[in-house]
């Protein structure tokens, strides 16, 4: 497991953050990254090759940039652009 956290808005009722842990943020958002990239390069084999660079990129970045759970896709899907320069 991954143990990089970011922090999510806390349960009504509460003031305690709850970590967000990369792993969650990954089986999240794989297979919708991974679909996103599909539809980018057209190349399933390339388009693994990014999914691959974009978590990679993500995951180093993830505890810098804390993205708010409810965007993370968004941020990810940014992330990709960036990997593949499109």
């Amino acid at each position: 497991m991954i143990a990089i956290a970011a922090h999510a808005a806390a349960p009504p009722g509460t003031t305690a953050e709850l970590p967000v842990l990369f792993d969650d943020v990954y089986r999240d958002h794989a297979g919708s990254v991974h679909r996103f990239c599909v539809s980018q390069v057209g190349d399933p084999a390339l388009a693994e090759d990014l999914t691959h660079e974009t978590f990679t990129r993500a995951l180093a970045a993830y505890q810098r940039v804390r993205p708010d759970p409810a965007t993370v896709r968004s941020w990810l899907c940014s992330a990709t652009r960036r990997a593949w320069g499109g």
